[in-house]
C-alpha cells in the first residue's frame, strides 16, 4: 500500500471508530499505526505553519497526538476494563480524531489537487509556462472509501472482489446485479484534470475537467439513473430499451435508451445538453425537447431552446482538442483556466468577439497564448499560475 493509500485506509478506520462499528482488533491496529507513525501530528502543524487550513484548525492542529494517546493509555490501564477502553477511545476519537480525517484529506487533496505544473519558457518570453492537465479524479465510494485515480501504480488495481478495475485513465465498475437501494458513489476531476468511467450496464463516460458525476455501482431494475452534479460530461450510453438510461442536472433531466451525448453544466442556471448519436429527451419542470444528432438544447430560465449545433463541439475536448468555432474570447478563456488550472485577471474589458478554429490540449498554455495573441486584439502575461489578459497593442485588431 503506497503512503497515500496508508493514510486514507487509516483516515477510514477513525471514520468507523467515530461511528462507534469498528472491532477491537481495528482499534489496535489503529493505535500501532499511531505509534510508528509521529508524523501524523507534524503534518497538522505543517499544514498550519503553511497556512493552509482554517484559523480554526490552526489551533487544533497543536494537539499533542502522542500525548493523547498515552493520557488515554494510562487511564485505560488504571480504570477501565477492555469493553470500557474501547468506549473511552471512541469518544476521544470523536473530538480529535475527526479533525485528523478532515486534515487527512486536505493534505492529500491538495497533493492531487492540481494536475499542471509551472515550467521554464524558453520559447515564448512568458515569465513561465504551464504544463497540459492529465488524466486524474477523486472517486469517493458509497461507504466512505476514497481513491485517488490516475496514480500511475494503478493499472489492474482491483477493489470489492473484482467488482471494481482501475487502469491509469479509467476506472470500470462491473457489478450487474440489481440493487433495491441507491448507493452513490461519486467521481470530481478537480482543475486540470480528465477521466473516464465504465458504468455497470457498459455505458462509458468522460469528464471535463473541474466536473463531479454521482451514480451507484449496481442499478435499479427498472431504470439505470445518474446526476451529473457539476461540469462537463460526455456519455456513450449502453443500449437496454428495457432500462432507460436517466441524467439528472440542475433541474433538468435527459433520458435515453442507448445514445451519445455531451451534458455542459458549468455556467450556474445553464445546462446544455448536444446529441451526436441516437435520440434524448431533455425534460424540465415545465418544458420538455427532443433532440436528434447535430442539435442541442439550451435552458433559459425554465423554457428550453433547441439548436443546430456542431457535433464537433461535444467530441472535440473528450479527444484532446479545444473547439472554439462561435465562442468568445471570455468563453475559451474559462475553458483554458479549467485545463491549465490558472486563475484570469483581466485587465481590460474583452468584446463578445466570436473565434473560430482550435487547438490541441497537449500543448503548454505558452502555446496557446501565443495562438490567442495572434488571433486577437488582446495579449496574455503568465505569471505563476496567474493568466494575465491585456491590450495587445501589436496584435491583430478585431
Amino acid at each position: 500500500m503506497d503512503k497515500n493509500g496508508e493514510h486514507l485506509y487509516f483516515a477510514g478506520l477513525l471514520a468507523k471508530c467515530i461511528q462507534g462499528v469498528s472491532s477491537e482488533e481495528e482499534i489496535v491496529r489503529l493505535k500501532k499505526y499511531m505509534d510508528e507513525n509521529p508524523q501524523v501530528s507534524e503534518i497538522l502543524v505543517d499544514l498550519s505553519e503553511a497556512n493552509l487550513l482554517d484559523q480554526d484548525l490552526e489551533e487544533l492542529g497543536k494537539i499533542d497526538l502522542a500525548q493523547q494517546w498515552a493520557n488515554f493509555e494510562e487511564r485505560g490501564a488504571t480504570k477501565a476494563s477492555p469493553r470500557k477502553r474501547v468506549s473511552t477511545l471512541i469518544i476521544w476519537l470523536s473530538a480529535s480524531a475527526a479533525i485528523l480525517i478532515a486534515t487527512f484529506s486536505l493534505f492529500l487533496n491538495r497533493q492531487i489537487e492540481s494536475h499542471t505544473s509551472i515550467i521554464p519558457d524558453h520559447q515564448f518570453g512568458y515569465k513561465n509556462d504551464v504544463t497540459p492537465g492529465h488524466a486524474g479524479a477523486i472517486l469517493t465510494l458509497a461507504d466512505g472509501r476514497v481513491v485517488e485515480l490516475g496514480a500511475t501504480n494503478q493499472q489492474g488495481m482491483v477493489i470489492d472482489t473484482n467488482m471494481i478495475h482501475i487502469s491509469n485513465g479509467s476506472v470500470e465498475f462491473r457489478n450487474q446485479a440489481n440493487a433495491n437501494e441507491y448507493k452513490a458513489n461519486r467521481i470530481h476531476t478537480p482543475k486540470g484534470g480528465t477521466f473516464q468511467t465504465i458504468l455497470a450496464d457498459g455505458t462509458k463516460i468522460w469528464l471535463n475537467a473541474n466536473s463531479e458525476i454521482e451514480f451507484p455501482s449496481q442499478f435499479s431494475a427498472n431504470e439505470r439513473r445518474i446526476k451529473l452534479l457539476s461540469g462537463e460530461a460526455f456519455f456513450e450510453v449502453a443500449k437496454n430499451k428495457q432500462k432507460p438510461f436517466i441524467v439528472e442536472t440542475q433541474g433538468y433531466a435527459v433520458h435515453v435508451t442507448g445514445t451519445a451525448f455531451n451534458i455542459n453544466n458549468y455556467e450556474n442556471n445553464i445546462v446544455k445538453t448536444l446529441l451526436t448519436e441516437g435520440k434524448v429527451d431533455v425534460i424540465g419542470k415545465q418544458a420538455r425537447a427532443s433532440l436528434f444528432p447535430g442539435q442541442a438544447v439550451v435552458n433559459k430560465g425554465e423554457s428550453l431552446q433547441t439548436e443546430t449545433a456542431d457535433i464537433n463541439e461535444a467530441l472535440s475536448w473528450r479527444d484532446g482538442f479545444f473547439y472554439f468555432d462561435g465562442k468568445t474570447l471570455p468563453e475559451i478563456l474559462g475553458e483554458v483556466s479549467r485545463w491549465y488550472d490558472v486563475s484570469l485577471d483581466y485587465q481590460i474589458s474583452l468584446d463578445q468577439t466570436t473565434y473560430m478554429g482550435g487547438a490541441k490540449r497537449s500543448n503548454t498554455l505558452g502555446t496557446i497564448c501565443k495562438m490567442l495573441t495572434d488571433m486577437s486584439q488582446y495579449a496574455f502575461e503568465i505569471n505563476g499560475k496567474k493568466l494575465i489578459v491585456k491590450k495587445n497593442k501589436g496584435g491583430k485588431m478585431k
